[in-house]
């Protein structure tokens, strides 16, 4: 079930403090177990690639042979290879990631991309050859960086809130020196552990690897079929 920001800030107060009361959210105990809920939206979205991450988005190109593509601000890692779709190419096509170290490797001529940039400054593709022209698009999938949790009716985006209520009340416990913020931690890593394998059992298309959208549909993998 999904949970709103007050709903896990309640259930933790009910965990470390015996209370179901939730603290009044102009207070600062409010705001530094908020602050500790954003940690622990940090450390799960560190710890897979998970679905709900997961975006498309279609992007216009307005330059006349252009060579990169400023990323969306949210824009954590590729999901896919992104879908190049012009007036000469019929149904798209599928354009693979090199790395940035791996440049001259490429010949001049062949088609790939790699991306530059920090989450701070932005992140930007840039594309080989540069031939981009006006008036195609693009279809990028990405996992995208967790939106910060500020109000108290922001919904998680997770089904199972648990390991939240677990590491937040650790983060809580171990802020107060009681030692029994370490047995909680722990069972917040195996909540964690579970929705990885909850999420790793989804099915092929699920898998942690970057594949053509031929690829995902059949499962077909080069070398091996």
């Amino acid at each position: 079930m999904s949970a709103t920001v007050n709903l896990i800030q309640q259930r933790v107060n009910a965990l470390v403090g015996q209370s179901t009361t939730v603290p009044t959210d102009t207070g600062t105990e409010y705001a530094i177990r908020l602050s500790f809920i954003n940690q622990a939206l940090e450390e799960w979205a560190g710890a897979y690639e998970w679905e709900a991450l997961r975006k498309e988005l279609w992007m216009p190109v307005t330059g006349v042979s252009q060579a990169s593509i400023t990323l969306p601000a949210d824009f954590q890692k590729m999901a896919g290879y992104p879908r190049f779709h012009s007036g000469g190419v019929s149904g798209g096509e599928d354009w693979p990631e090199v790395l940035p170290e791996e440049r001259s490797q490429q010949l001049s001529t062949d088609k790939y991309f790699y991306t530059l940039g920090n989450q701070g400054d932005g992140k930007t593709m840039i594309w080989n050859p540069g031939t981009l022209a006006s008036g195609a698009s693009l279809l990028l999938s990405y996992y995208s960086y967790p939106t910060s949790l500020a109000s108290p009716t922001n919904i998680l985006p997770v089904e199972d809130s648990e390991f939240f209520v677990k590491r937040v009340a650790a983060y809580v416990l171990q802020s107060r020196n009681d030692p029994r913020w370490q047995q909680i931690e722990t069972q917040a890593r195996e909540n964690l552990l579970q929705l990885i394998d909850r999420e790793n059992n989804k099915g092929l298309s699920y898998q942690n690897t970057i594949k053509t959208m031929e690829e995902s549909r059949w499962g077909f993998r080069i070398g091996r079929d």
